[in-house]
């Protein structure tokens, strides 16, 4: 799935190389589980060391979905982040601070129409698909949404603090 990534190099890197070898043996133990419930608690494991390797302190990923936390803060990683971001894609700490404070300071809109991000990447996976893909669009928010929204709202908010009380620059994959 299509989405924006950024990460902290230093905190990211650190938990891949220690959870990586942990991640990849549950992987093996999954794919040759040979009951569904030692599949099952392997999957389990896998999910959990995910969990573990993309903390909100070293991670966050916001998708070109109904599932945008940007789009519905009226933000845009292409039109308000991308033109911030170094050749090397960082995103300078000053416009850390700018991204943090425009998180911050606005509400969640739960709207339904597509965002630009969106609309290009229904464009992109239906051309891709042959014409065969539908992207889902809800036409409302339920109060379990608006909650998830609010807890990856702060997903991001952590994220871009440990930024800058790290000093470091995330990078960002958009």
């Amino acid at each position: 799935m299509m989405g924006a990534d950024i990460f902290l190099e230093s905190n990211y890197n650190t938990l891949q190389a220690r959870l990586q070898p942990e991640f990849e043996a549950s992987v093996k133990r999954r794919d040759s589980a040979r009951s569904t419930k030692a599949r099952d608690e392997a999957q389990a494991e896998i999910v959990r060391i995910y969990d573990a390797m993309h903390p909100p302190t070293a991670f966050f990923r916001d998708p070109y979905s109904s599932s945008c936390l940007l789009a519905q803060l009226s933000l845009s990683w292409w039109h308000h982040v991308a033109p911030r971001l170094t050749e090397d894609d960082h995103l300078p700490l000053k416009d850390v601070q700018w991204l943090l404070d425009e998180v911050r300071n606005r509400r969640l809109t739960c709207q339904a129409k597509p965002t630009y991000e969106q609309q290009v990447t229904r464009e992109v996976m239906t051309q891709l698909a042959s014409g065969s893909v539908q992207i889902d669009q809800k036409v409302a928010y339920t109060a379990d949404d608006v909650e998830w929204f609010v807890s990856r709202k702060q997903a991001l908010i952590t994220f871009l603090l440990t930024a800058i009380e790290l000093g470091e620059p995330p990078v960002c994959s958009l």
